[in-house]
C-alpha cells in the first residue's frame, strides 16, 4: 500500500501530506517531465517552450527532487567558430619618459602572451623599431575581448621584473573597428595604473593591426615626419574619444556605527572609572573607505 501511494503521488506531481510533524507543505514536488514542461509554459506566459527564458526554466528545475532525472538545459557555446587572427605590433620609439638614468624595455602583451624589446641604456627617448606578431585561433568574441597592453619598464636586468614606468591598455576589438583594422604611427599615453592622479609618464609610438581571415591590411600613406612628431595630434585613441579624461569626485558620508565590540580591558576600565566616574566601553573607531585604488 505504501508503495502504491507513493507511486500515485508521483503520477499526480504532488507529495503526500505529512501526518505527524505538522510541518507546512513546503517539501519539493516530484514532477514528471510532462508536468515540468506544462509548468514552464505557464511561467513563460503561455509562450512556446523554445522561447522560454533560461531563468524561468531554472526556477522550475530548482523545485525538482533529486530522485527524478532533471531535464537537460543546453547552454549555448561561444558565438562563432574558431578563426585565425594575427595581431602585429611595431614598437617604434618612446619619448618624455619620466625618470633618471633609465634603461627602458617595452613589454608587449596580447592576452596571456608576452614579448619584450631590447633594452636601451641611459635614455628617456629610446628608439626600437621592433616588430612583434601574435597568432590566435579562437572565436571572434573571445578574440575581441583580449587586452593589448604596452608597458615601459626600467630595468638593469631582464631577469628581474624591474620598475614600471607606465603602461597603456586597449582591447583587440577597438583596434579591429578602426579603419583598415589598425592604428598607424600613433602615440600611446603611458600612465601609472596604481596612481591615476600621477599624470602622463611618457609616450610610446607604435603601429597596431589586427588581421582576420580574408582581411587585407593597407599601409596608410606616410605623412610628413613633422606631423608624426606632433604627439598631441596623433594620440592612440579610438575615434570620438577625447584625449582629456573627465574627472569624477565621489562623496561618501559616514553617519554612525552601532554594535561595535567592547574594546576595554579591566585595567583601563578601572582607570577610566577612577578619572571620569563612568564605566563605559573604551572604543576609538574610525572608518576606512577604499575605491578604485584610492583610500581615505
Amino acid at each position: 500500500r505504501v508503495g502504491k501511494g507513493v507511486f500515485s503521488a508521483m503520477k499526480l506531481g504532488k507529495t503526500r501530506p505529512p501526518k505527524d510533524d505538522g510541518r507546512k507543505q513546503d517539501e519539493p514536488a516530484v514532477l514528471e517531465t510532462e508536468d515540468l514542461d506544462r509548468k514552464a509554459i505557464r511561467l513563460g506566459g503561455g509562450l512556446d517552450p523554445d522561447t522560454i527564458s533560461l531563468a524561468s526554466v531554472t526556477a522550475v528545475t530548482t523545485n525538482v527532487s533529486n530522485k527524478r532525472a532533471k531535464p537537460d538545459i543546453k547552454m549555448e557555446p561561444s558565438a562563432g567558430r574558431p578563426m585565425d587572427y594575427q595581431v602585429s605590433i611595431t614598437v617604434i620609439e618612446a619619448r618624455q619618459l619620466v625618470g633618471l638614468n633609465m634603461d627602458p624595455v617595452v613589454c608587449v602583451e596580447v592576452g596571456e602572451e608576452k614579448k619584450y624589446t631590447s633594452m636601451k641604456e641611459s635614455t628617456n627617448c629610446p628608439y626600437y623599431n621592433e616588430y612583434f606578431v601574435f597568432d590566435f585561433h579562437v572565436p571572434p568574441d573571445v578574440m575581441f575581448d583580449k587586452i593589448i597592453k604596452l608597458s615601459v619598464i626600467h630595468s638593469k636586468n631582464l631577469l628581474r621584473s624591474g620598475t614600471l614606468v607606465g603602461s597603456f591598455k586597449l582591447d583587440v576589438g577597438t583596434v579591429y573597428t578602426q579603419p583598415e583594422h589598425q592604428f598607424y604611427h600613433k602615440w600611446a599615453i603611458l600612465s601609472d595604473p596604481d596612481d591615476i592622479t600621477a599624470g602622463v609618464k611618457g609616450y610610446l609610438k607604435c603601429d597596431i593591426a589586427v588581421v582576420g581571415k580574408g582581411d587585407n591590411i593597407k599601409t596608410p600613406h606616410k605623412s610628413n615626419e613633422t606631423d608624426e612628431d606632433d604627439i598631441e595630434g596623433n594620440l592612440l585613441l579610438p575615434d570620438g574619444v577625447p584625449s582629456e579624461r573627465q574627472w569624477a569626485r565621489f562623496y561618501v558620508k559616514i553617519y554612525r556605527a552601532e554594535g561595535l565590540p567592547r574594546m576595554n580591558t579591566s585595567i583601563m576600565a578601572n582607570v577610566k572609572k577612577a578619572l571620569i566616574g563612568e564605566n563605559k566601553d573604551l572604543v576609538d573607531p574610525y572608518v576606512q573607505v577604499t575605491f578604485a585604488g584610492q583610500k581615505v
